[in-house]
């Protein structure tokens, strides 16, 4: 969708009741300009003392008539059309899932440390996103910390109160918070959170992996989200983006299984997790960083999944 910035952002989305009311009034704004440059194009002088028109005041009264002619007539977005904040995005496959199953709505990438952002510094508007999605890094919470506690290791930042602060400041009418099972329930004001467990392989996807999702609004909605009728006995492991996949070590040969990142496993992975065969082909990544990026995400399907049940539960 594209963003019309003015009467949508500036009253924010949803700010007119009727769309039928704002197209009057911006049929009337036209009018009126257009029998002001009449007008002021047949006085015998201008405001300048001029006899006729002078060239200033003309540019004046041209300027203002086309102003009121391309204000933007649509003042209010079409059903669905939502604006939504995706933070931690990564390379957003969450985000990318939200923008094929709800083409209404724009996506609006907030700062990340892949592109040299920092959520520290990050504060959104209040009261201009209808939504907040993303997934705070997660590997203080996943069972891999202790594999980083083995090794002494610096365990990661637990980022998941700036992801809290985010959505407070942001004030929108729901959130959503990807993670892994381990990781405790965001909290912010004036938000009930319901959270579901979601295996990839259930909702139309290949692989094993699981993950939390909380979704907060005022009063406390649930996600409705549909699994496939029919999916695999014997999913894939989980991507990781270590590379490879956890307990896919059986299946690893060659460079790959001395810890390699190499082309096959990018294409592995970038399969399993549903994307397409140019997908970051052009990208300025080594192969050892699509694969880490890839990791890092939500599988397509997965996402698609959680974004069908957004969208039902906040446009019924």
């Amino acid at each position: 969708m594209r963003v019309v910035a003015g009467d949508v952002l500036g009253g924010g989305v949803g700010a007119v009741t009727e769309y039928e009311e704002g197209m009057v009034r911006a049929t009337e704004r036209i009018a009126a300009a257009l029998e002001k440059l009449a007008e002021a194009m047949t006085i015998p002088t201008c405001a300048h003392g001029t006899v006729g028109f002078c060239n200033s005041c003309f540019m004046v009264a041209l300027s203002n008539a086309r102003m009121a002619m391309t204000r933007p007539l649509l003042l209010r977005p079409p059903p669905g059309a939502m604006l939504i904040l995706s933070v931690f995005p990564g390379i957003d496959l969450l985000g990318r899932a939200f923008e094929e199953e709800w083409p209404e709505a724009c996506i609006v990438r907030g700062p990340d440390l892949l592109w040299g952002g920092d959520i520290k510094t990050f504060h959104p508007p209040a009261g201009r996103f209808d939504g907040v999605i993303g997934g705070p890094p997660c590997q203080m919470f996943s069972p891999l910390r202790l594999l980083v506690d083995h090794n002494h290791q610096a365990a990661a930042v637990n980022l998941i109160p700036e992801f809290e602060r985010c959505v407070a400041e942001a004030a929108p009418a729901w959130f959503l918070m990807e993670n892994v099972r381990e990781t405790p329930l965001p909290e912010v004001p004036g938000y009930i959170v319901k959270d579901q467990l979601v295996k990839d392989v259930y909702v139309g996807g290949e692989t094993k992996r699981l993950r939390r999702f909380s979704f907060g609004t005022p009063d406390g909605k649930p996600l409705h989200i549909q699994c496939a009728a029919l999916h695999s006995m014997g999913p894939a492991p989980t991507v990781l983006a270590s590379g490879g996949a956890a307990g896919a070590r059986k299946w690893r040969k060659g460079a790959s299984a001395m810890g390699y990142k190499t082309r096959s496993v990018w294409e592995t992975n970038r399969r399993l997790q549903g994307l397409p065969d140019d997908f970051l082909e052009k990208a300025p990544f080594t192969v050892a960083g699509k694969i880490h990026v890839v990791g890092n995400g939500v599988p397509l399907a997965m996402g698609q999944a959680i974004a069908r049940a957004v969208r039902r539960a906040v446009c019924a």
